[in-house]
């Protein structure tokens, strides 16, 4: 409804409200003393022509997208171009004010290189060229991507090259890892040093016969826990003709280097359901560690009951623990409500689980599910913001958003993969969703584009205060009362209530 407030006339009316100038709106001529409605508009932009999105959410692997938040509004961003053979690019990005990317660089290799930020502020970087060798990189990132250093450590018990991981033991040692393989380095002042190269030695906890098995970029992942302590997540298979897995078994190890050597202090089960099982491996961004908790998800190749589920791995007092699991997709399914529950997500379901800081996580999903009909024929996109409370060991979620790409396929697709993407958040409350769509040209939306949200007050919201403002229509908007008439495209002050 609409109405006036008693501003005006010739006495000296008090109002316990601010004033700020905006903008109307088009198609909005609004009067002073009317209520009014402070409009968000959607605020997303094309960002690159590169894409890197699957057809399915089995087919994401978590193979190459991370982003490692490193403070002051600052990350580090590793993706891939599917247009570009090899090629591994990472982004110095900065949102302390815009979204700005400050440095880039790329790394040719058959396999996507391991990174992580060092305690002295440089970044590492890990791959294997050849068999039997290992390539570490240092960068100095202060205002830029400068390279320090490149070092190749080789020993013929590191073994055939793949995907390799690392991280860091206290302040003075690096560690890399493939499988089971692993190399320490003596680390000081910007300069790695050979020390030693050893075998976990760990064996697969299923049959006899399971060989080591690496199906996505987390499979054998390290994670700094304490001055000598990590995590590794292992990774054990059964195969059909010794390249198709039938059965896999995982692992959550915790080690302890003494004298660079490994032992095994507790050893638990990640969970799953039934064979061809392999957790953490279908939704992008989700594992990594901060202050050594680990986001880990449930999600097997397929679409299974463990998809949505996604927990928190920790230590303490010698003990791996796990937080309770929150369960995304019964979280979201809210958002869609044209479809049943039970028939929203599939295989070509696209999802995005991401810390942006310590405890704090965003997920993007869009569904998409045609053997039901078109139950997301708007092509939305809902995005949700978490904290993890580690004193509980439980967790809170934000109000639920979406966005709407409207382009649709005749048999039912969606057109776009939008729930993959990367997440930045900066002090202020401004947050960025980078996502993909379409490697199609054929496709109004392809490419990268790049969002804005806010979270401010406990409030999730999509774009940003533009500065427009239109008569109030029940909508749910936060209202204000015009002080000046004005008509589209012209300025006029508003008042509106105090924090």
């Amino acid at each position: 409804m609409r109405g006036r407030t008693n501003v005006g006339g010739g006495g000296a009316a008090e109002i316990y409200a601010d004033t700020e100038i905006f903008t109307v709106a088009e198609g909005s001529n609004v009067t002073a003393g009317n209520f009014v409605q402070y409009k968000l508009t959607s605020d997303d932009r094309k960002y690159d022509t590169g894409y890197s999105a699957g057809e399915y959410i089995s087919n994401s692997n978590n193979q190459f997208p991370k982003v490692i938040p490193i403070g002051n509004g600052r990350y580090i961003r590793r993706y891939k171009n599917n247009s570009e053979n090899n090629t591994y690019w990472f982004n110095l990005v900065d949102v302390s004010a815009e979204f700005n990317i400050k440095s880039s660089f790329s790394v040719q290799n058959e396999f996507v290189p391991a990174f992580f930020l060092l305690n002295d502020g440089n970044m590492a970087l890990c791959y294997m060229e050849n068999d039997n060798e290992f390539t570490l990189e240092i960068y100095g990132i202060s205002d830029g991507f400068t390279m320090l250093g490149s070092y190749n450590f080789l020993d013929e018990s590191v073994g055939t090259k793949g995907q390799t991981h690392m991280t860091q033991l206290g302040d003075s040692r690096i560690i890399m890892n493939n499988g089971n393989a692993y190399c320490i380095c003596d680390y000081e002042n910007g300069v790695p040093t050979l020390n030693f190269f050893g075998n976990f030695e760990i064996t697969s906890p299923g049959s006899a016969s399971a060989k080591l098995m690496r199906y996505g970029d987390n499979d054998w992942n390290l994670y700094y826990i304490g001055e000598d302590e990590i995590l590794l997540f292992s990774c054990f298979g059964n195969y059909y003709n010794d390249n198709i897995a039938y059965a896999s078994y995982y692992n959550c190890h915790l080690i302890k280097m003494t004298d660079f050597r490994s032992t095994e202090i507790k050893r638990i089960e990640v969970p799953s359901e039934g064979t061809s099982f392999y957790p953490n491996a279908n939704t992008w961004g989700n594992a990594f560690a901060i202050n050594g908790k680990i986001l880990y998800s449930r999600g097997g190749r397929g679409f299974d009951v463990g998809a949505g589920l996604n927990s928190i791995y920790y230590v303490k007092s010698g003990n791996i623990l796990q937080s309770n699991y929150v369960d995304i997709f019964q979280m979201m399914v809210n958002a869609f409500s044209d479809a049943p529950s039970s028939s929203v997500f599939s295989t070509k379901t696209s999802m995005t689980v991401q810390y942006t800081k310590e405890d704090v996580i965003y997920v993007a999903i869009e569904p998409d599910n045609p053997t039901y009909g078109n139950q997301n024929s708007a092509d939305k996109v809902a995005i949700m913001r978490m904290e993890y409370n580690p004193n509980s060991a439980m967790f809170t979620t934000s109000n639920i958003v979406s966005f709407k790409e409207g382009e649709w396929v005749e048999n039912g697709h969606s057109k776009y993969k939008a729930g993959y993407g990367q997440f930045f958040e900066n002090d202020n409350g401004d947050v960025y969703y980078l996502y993909e769509t379409s490697k199609s040209v054929a496709y109004k939306k392809t490419g990268r584009w790049l969002m804005k949200l806010s979270y401010k007050n406990g409030v999730l919201s999509i774009g940003e205060n533009t500065g427009l403002v239109e008569n109030y229509n029940a909508s749910g908007a936060a209202i204000g009362v015009a002080k000046q008439s004005g008509s589209a495209g012209q300025e006029i002050e508003v008042y509106v209530p105090k924090a």
